[in-house]
């Protein structure tokens, strides 16, 4: 989203900060709702080490090369990332 150039007193593009903020922050609210309801959701670690594997082998193992994402049209990062190289 390019900011527009303006001079004067209206200089001030007519969206907010917070409209901003939201646009840019929309992927990751999305990355972590999934990991909420995929992975964590009423499930306890008995220490952190344990969660950091399990969040490695969710992220690494299922999120990157097997789930679906809508918005890469419906193939898996990896499979996107192919494609552009």
């Amino acid at each position: 989203m390019a900011l527009p150039l303006r001079t004067g007193q209206d200089w001030w593009p007519s969206y907010t900060l917070l409209d901003l903020y939201r646009s840019i922050n929309a992927p990751m609210e999305s990355f972590f709702g999934s990991l909420k309801a995929e992975l964590v959701h009423e499930q306890h670690y008995p220490t952190r080490e344990a969660a950091k594997r399990d969040l490695f082998a969710y992220i690494e193992g299922y999120y990157n090369r097997q789930r679906l994402h809508s918005a890469l049209g419906y193939i898996t990062p990896e499979q996107a990332e192919l494609q552009t190289a």
